[in-house]
């Protein structure tokens, strides 16, 4: 069922509207309507995207943790953009010793070299190298013995 919404538009962007309608050959409604719709796509993406990123937050801390409690010094996580940009940070921090691609999966997979004792507060590191957006619909918590969690907000 279709709803109509009236919009009252600056005469500028009355102006610029129909300028690119004419040169897309639609209406200025037909235009309007598209916008809107590539808007909230856009929103609904970002939001996912920041979902996401939390996730692997959560996934590589979690994985640390792990290789910690069992007394491993090294830890495979996945070789994406965001994972190497924390694992970047961290190594400044000192969280991690070193880190190199996977012998076995190179082009997937990253190697993480843990100091014998290092900080196990990963609540502050968090806020440090990942700004979580307060509206993305979730927040990354961590309980007592640092596992990690995410919960709707």
């Amino acid at each position: 069922m279709a709803k109509t919404l009236k919009l009252q538009l600056p005469d500028d962007l009355e102006q610029k509207l129909a300028v690119r309608a004419e040169r897309l050959n639609v209406s200025l409604e037909e235009l309007a309507l598209h916008s809107l719709a590539q808007t909230v796509a856009a929103t609904t993406m970002e939001r996912l995207l920041q979902e996401a990123n939390q996730l692997v937050v959560m996934e590589l801390f979690e994985r640390i943790r792990q290789a910690k409690q069992v007394g491993q010094g090294r830890v495979e996580v996945p070789a994406i953009d965001l994972t190497r940009k924390l694992v970047e940070t961290m190594t400044q921090l000192r969280q991690v010793t070193r880190f190199s691609p996977s012998e076995a999966h190179p082009q997937t997979q990253l190697v993480l070299e843990l100091p014998p004792a290092s900080q196990d507060d990963y609540s502050q590191l968090v806020l440090e190298i990942l700004p979580i957006n307060q509206d993305a619909g979730a927040q990354i918590n961590f309980t007592p013995n640092n596992q990690c969690t995410s919960q709707p907000e």
